[in-house]
């Protein structure tokens, strides 16, 4: 698969992106913005995920920017604006074409991908609007703990959370008021008209 590496679509020096074009000519062009909480991680950290995407005819531009708390976020947003827009008007240049854009972002990737949906791109001298698409990928874990709120406290399960497994309750339970009895099954009976006593 071929790569061509730290192409820079500005002026500053994380202003860069690497692109993995496609076999065919005017392909499908993915572009990823990586995640790490605004504060951490590279392009290069996500460049696995062009294989997958090459095999079935997609290019793929994997976008690197400014990190927090370095830039601040307005300046993030613009950096990727710009990538986009460096994109769609270099496309035939780069090999990639210019009618197929869509975008993608892990976890603080997913918000620039929302802020760049959101572009007014004839500021940026294009005549239309690149993107076709927009995802924003997630994982189960947890960010890294970057900020100054240290780790979540783990939540304690006590006895008051179980599931009464003597009452047939299986769902989740709520707090305990006091011991609970067991409940009769419904086997078609009707209940006395006085209800069930206690």
């Amino acid at each position: 698969m071929r790569c061509r590496l730290d192409i820079p679509y500005g002026g500053g020096k994380l202003e860069t992106l690497d692109l993995f074009p496609a076999a065919s000519a005017g392909p499908p062009v993915l572009v990823f913005l990586h995640g790490g909480y605004w504060q951490a991680m590279d392009k290069s950290d996500f460049s696995f995920i062009a294989s997958l995407f090459h095999a079935v005819g997609v290019a793929v531009a994997v976008v690197n920017y400014n990190l927090a708390p370095a830039a601040g976020m307005a300046d993030i947003v613009a950096q990727v604006r710009r990538a986009v827009a460096f994109l769609a008007a270099n496309g035939e240049s780069l090999g990639i074409g210019r009618s197929r854009f869509f975008l993608a972002g892990h976890s603080a990737g997913g918000h620039l991908t929302a802020m760049a949906m959101l572009t007014d791109w004839s500021r940026f001298g294009l005549d239309r609007d690149p993107l076709r698409d927009q995802r924003h990928l997630r994982s189960r874990a947890d960010p890294p703990q970057l900020s100054q709120q240290g780790p979540r406290p783990r939540r304690r399960r006590g006895a008051a959370q179980q599931p009464d497994r003597a009452a047939g309750d299986r769902g989740a339970a709520g707090p305990s008021t006091g011991p609970r009895r067991r409940r009769p099954r419904d086997r078609g009976v009707p209940a006395p008209a006085g209800g069930i006593r206690r």
